[in-house]
């Protein structure tokens, strides 16, 4: 009875995994702007190439673009196998849509800048056309990873004959953030790591169960690695596996040569019979089976070899890149990413331990394991020579055939640290832990990436509207600045300058476009800087604005400054195309506008107490007073903060009273930029000055044009809140 309660459990317990990776995949597409994942606009292209019924691609006319061989888009990723394109392709092709080709055309007038950028805006929903069609194959490719998340289960189940240890590797695969992420873009990565998954579930089912003399199983091994170098070509791994395979199982059902070869010979056929055909065609293109020198050529050659220390110096990063994806920055997953290298070094420890003691009685056979130890051998040696001379792959995402033997070594060596009895409530404990955690770093972590646009309420919009002053600058790709303001003026040592931001697109947007926005001193120099197009890192992407709705956006930007001084905030658009094309204001050309100003960095040091000469509204004190020739140097000391804009004003007076020189001012420290206790000075020329006898010096509101009611250094009132300076 308890047998059949555990085995439910455990059937119940696989589901429910599942159905939360479907679940979390699924949120994180809908999540993740269209397009915005790693190069998936160019991978969108070449199930474009396909959708539109074109033939199989020829490499040698990629530059070609009246041939309909060549490359869609010239998409650099047709250089990759062709499989997962061509099945994404036969699914795009059932979704009505545009020619992306001639959308791209309407939209920027020239040709072949494709990545992701001259696409159907994406405003968070399933849509129609190109959106419809690019969120379906991001749902098929988390399905993609959900059967890999079965075939680990099934696989660790196989090997250790231990259900808690089977759960606890699906829950490796399910609840990795890098997992997720994969699946939830369009790319092949997930494609090739499911048909790795499910090539290593038929050969751990020939070397549990060796003793079976049909030919089925091997044919079936080698068809399924077949398929999985179609997906990509480190799947070529597999194929080596499956040799592996064979020879356990010829091992241990102790058979002889003859039944080796046969059945290696079987796997060749099953192999042959899916690639056969491609390798030949490669062949009489290219020149090797794999077109191997025709991808090194399209994608720019070899770069430069790395260094030792340079390699040495990606490890930890690429260690880390196991958990996540790379091309995101989830903040709530830091700590996992830096967690999770422990707890695999623990998983090795735990492995020796259950090779050498059999600790936990997982039943564990080490040549069961060989055919995916092969694989991860494999992917490793073939790995480091491309790391070394390829600036593209400093990342795990590249292991992909290995997820599932990871995830079976990860759950393996913890189980074999474990105590049986407490097997299963850790991890039920672990499982739950982290779910939540994953469940929790998606809900937080995507919505801090990629909010959906908060557009203003109709009252909102009918106020930023009516503003006299209302900063409407219009940006020649249909993107239009409302509004904008500083938030924090006045940021501390290490906090960020903050902004708010009223745009609106006056057209459809086609295109995804980058915020360039800089700080910058008063000599010009940038000082800080942010790009909204680095690694999408920040907020949104321009497509998924509606036309005509006022969206606000929100950007820290980090700068920093050794000296007390005021910058100035600058804005400007570029394309998110390979050359990056500043786009214009309509108005004058220019190719930025300042969006107002800010404080940096700490105060002077403090000199002597000052006595104030007198007070104005009890937010500056004029703590001296110093006439020239032509000019007067006064010294200030703020009191308070504030946000109005302050003027100075300085009447020069005749003898019979009469103003016979004048000059007003702003503060050139503006004053909304004071900390209380900043003191400044400011020399202000005055024409005429030496006919003057009394120069009253007072501070008025630069809005209203109300003086601030002003005290002697008794405290005792201003007569019309100036202070008087006889000569």
């Amino acid at each position: 009875m308890i047998t059949i309660v555990r085995a439910r459990f455990g059937r119940l317990a696989i589901l429910f995994v599942l159905a939360a990776f479907m679940l979390l995949g699924a949120y994180a597409s809908l999540k993740t702007p269209l397009y915005q994942g790693y190069d998936e606009g160019w991978h969108y292209a070449y199930v474009e190439h396909y959708a539109l019924g074109r033939p199989l691609v020829n490499l040698n006319v990629h530059f070609v673009t009246g041939d309909p061989s060549a490359p869609y888009w010239q998409t650099h990723e047709a250089t990759q196998p062709f499989l997962y394109y061509w099945l994404m392709g036969q699914v795009t092709g059932l979704v009505p849509r545009g020619d992306l080709m001639q959308e791209q055309l309407l939209a920027s007038g020239a040709p072949n800048r494709m990545y992701g950028n001259f696409l159907p805006a994406d405003d968070g929903s399933l849509g129609t056309g190109h959106a419809l069609a690019g969120h379906l194959v991001r749902f098929l490719t988390v399905a993609m990873g959900a059967v890999m998340v079965l075939c680990g289960y099934v696989i660790a189940r196989m090997l250790t004959q231990n259900n808690a240890t089977a759960l606890l590797t699906a829950v490796a695969l399910a609840f990795n953030p890098r997992d997720i992420l994969l699946g939830a873009q369009i790319s092949n990565d997930m494609a090739v790591a499911c048909a790795a998954a499910v090539s290593l579930l038929v050969a751990t089912w020939m070397v549990v169960w060796p003793d079976k003399k049909s030919l089925f199983r091997p044919i079936l091994l080698g068809v399924c690695a077949g398929v999985t170098l179609l997906m990509k070509y480190n799947g070529a791994a597999v194929i080596v596996a499956a040799g592996v395979a064979v020879i356990c199982q010829a091992f241990l059902a102790r058979r002889g040569v003859r039944w080796l070869l046969l059945h290696g010979a079987a796997v060749g056929v099953g192999v042959l019979s899916v690639t056969g055909w491609y390798l030949v065609r490669n062949i009489q293109l290219y020149g090797d089976p794999l077109a191997w020198n025709k991808v090194i050529e399209l994608n720019g050659g070899f770069s430069q070899a790395r260094s030792l220390a340079d390699a040495l110096g990606w490890l930890p990063y690429i260690v880390k890149t196991i958990f996540i994806h790379p091309a995101y920055e989830l903040e709530p997953a830091s700590r996992f990413m830096e967690v999770m290298p422990v707890v695999q070094l623990a998983s090795l420890v735990g492995l020796v331990i259950a090779g050498v003691r059999n600790r936990a009685r997982l039943s564990i056979n080490f040549l069961r394991c060989l055919p995916m130890l092969a694989v991860v051998l494999v992917n490793l040696v073939t790995y480091v020579p491309w790391f070394l001379w390829h600036d593209a792959t400093q990342n795990a995402r590249f292991f992909a055939p290995s997820f599932v033997p990871h995830a079976v070594g990860l759950a393996v060596g913890l189980a074999a640290l474990l105590p049986r009895r407490v097997l299963a409530p850790s991890v039920a404990a672990v499982s739950v832990g982290l779910g939540i955690f994953t469940a929790v770093t998606y809900v937080i972590g995507l919505a801090r990436m990629f909010p959906f646009p908060t557009y203003l309420t109709a009252e909102e919009t009918r106020a930023i509207l009516s503003k006299p002053d209302v900063g409407r600058v219009l940006f020649d790709d249909g993107i239009e600045l409302l509004d904008s303001t500083v938030v924090n003026r006045r940021p501390g040592d290490d906090q960020p300058v903050q902004l708010s931001i009223v745009w609106r697109a006056t057209r459809p947007m086609t295109q995804s476009a980058h915020l360039m926005l800089d700080v910058r001193d008063a000599d010009g120099k940038t000082i800080g800087a942010l790009d909204t197009g680095n690694a999408l890192r920040y907020s949104y992407v321009t497509r998924a604005w509606r036309t005509g709705l006022l969206v606000r956006e929100t950007y820290d930007i980090p700068a920093r400054s050794s000296n007390r001084q005021l910058v100035h905030i600058l804005a400007g658009w570029r394309q998110a195309a390979d050359d990056f094309e500043p786009i214009r204001t309509t108005r004058d050309g220019q190719l930025s506008v300042e969006l107002g100003r800010a404080r940096l960095g700490p105060n002077p040091p403090a000199g002597p107490a000052q006595p104030a000469l007198a007070t104005f509204g009890d937010t500056v004190a004029l703590t001296g007073a110093h006439i020239m020739t032509d000019s007067i140097r006064l010294e200030w000391q703020a009191q308070r903060q504030t946000d109005r804009d302050l003027t100075i004003f300085v009447h020069g007076l005749s003898a019979s009273g009469a103003i016979v020189a004048q000059s007003d001012e702003p503060f050139a420290f503006g004053a909304p930029f004071w900390q209380t206790g900043d003191r400044f000075e400011q020399t202000l020329l005055i024409k005429d000055l030496v006919a003057a006898n009394v120069l009253q010096i007072g501070v008025y509101d630069a809005q209203s044009v109300v003086r601030l009611q002003g005290r002697d250094a008794a405290g005792a009132g201003l007569v019309e809140g100036a202070w008087n300076l006889v000569r």
